[in-house]
C-alpha cells in the first residue's frame, strides 16, 4: 500500500514541509549503518540529490518521495504498522461508508503516485 497521502498531509507525523521525515531518514541511515551514498543508492538517487534534500530542505519529487516513504515504513519509521492496517481493514468491513471512503482515498493516492 502506498502511503503517499500520509506523507503529504502529515497523518503519519511526517510532512514534506516540516522536515521530520528528514530526521527519520537520517535515523534510518544510522540504524542500517549506511553512508549517505549507500542510502542514496538504496533510494535510487544520487548522493548529491540526497545531500540537497537532507541539508538544504529541498522536497523530493513524487517518485523519490514514495521510495523514501517505503524505506521509512519498512524501517519502522512510518507510523503505520500492521496493527493499524488491520484496524482499518476491520472498520472497512463493518462500515460500507468507511470502505467507500478508504477506497476513494486509495484511488486518489494511486492516481497521484
Amino acid at each position: 500500500m502506498h502511503l503517499y497521502a500520509f506523507m503529504q498531509d502529515g497523518r503519519n507525523g511526517y510532512t514534506a514541509e516540516d522536515g521530520r521525515w528528514r530526521e527519520a531518514l537520517h535515523r534510518l541511515r544510522l540504524e542500517r549503518g549506511l553512508t549517505q551514498s549507500g542510502l542514496a543508492s538504496l533510494l535510487g538517487t544520487s548522493q548529491s540529490t540526497l545531500s540537497r534534500l537532507l541539508a538544504k530542505g529541498a522536497n523530493p519529487r513524487p517518485a523519490l518521495r514514495l521510495r523514501i516513504e517505503k524505506e521509512l515504513v519498512a524501517g519502522g519509521h512510518g507510523g503505520v504498522d500492521d496493527t493499524w492496517l488491520r484496524a482499518v481493514a476491520e472498520a472497512a468491513k463493518r462500515s460500507p461508508a468507511f470502505f467507500d471512503a478508504v477506497s476513494a482515498a486509495l484511488r486518489i493516492v494511486h492516481e497521484n503516485a
